[in-house]
């Protein structure tokens, strides 16, 4: 039998830039730093015949968990704009490492139901 209680923490700042470098084209750059702690406690009781064996499952992983989260990531991208409404923007995306990049082409076009 045993008894386990996780607390993790964290804390993240994040910080972002725009510029339009034409009347169409703009760049951004986006970072978030998270700063994370967990505290793993695990209580094991003997069975009858005074063996403690270590159970990991998914309400009481021990140890490292499988995934490696990272703690910095980044978005740099480049767009253009069609219309005050409408534009293509090219995305990429890292964790510096944790994980492989990742590459989006967005099209987004807002809708403006009134007028203000």
């Amino acid at each position: 039998m045993q008894n386990g209680d996780a607390n993790p923490y964290f804390f993240s700042l994040h910080a972002a830039i725009q510029a339009n470098l034409s009347r169409h084209l703009f760049v951004s750059a986006s970072l978030m730093n998270v700063w994370q702690s967990q505290n793993l406690t695990v209580d094991l009781f003997p069975d009858r015949y005074g063996q403690q064996t270590m159970v990991q499952d998914s309400f009481f992983p021990s140890g490292t968990a499988g995934y490696t989260y990272g703690n910095r990531f980044s978005d740099f991208g480049a767009g253009w704009r069609f219309t005050p409404a409408f534009f293509v923007q090219y995305l990429y995306s890292t964790d510096y490492g944790a994980t492989a990049a990742s590459h989006t082409l967005m099209l987004r076009y807002t809708f403006r139901l009134r007028r203000e």
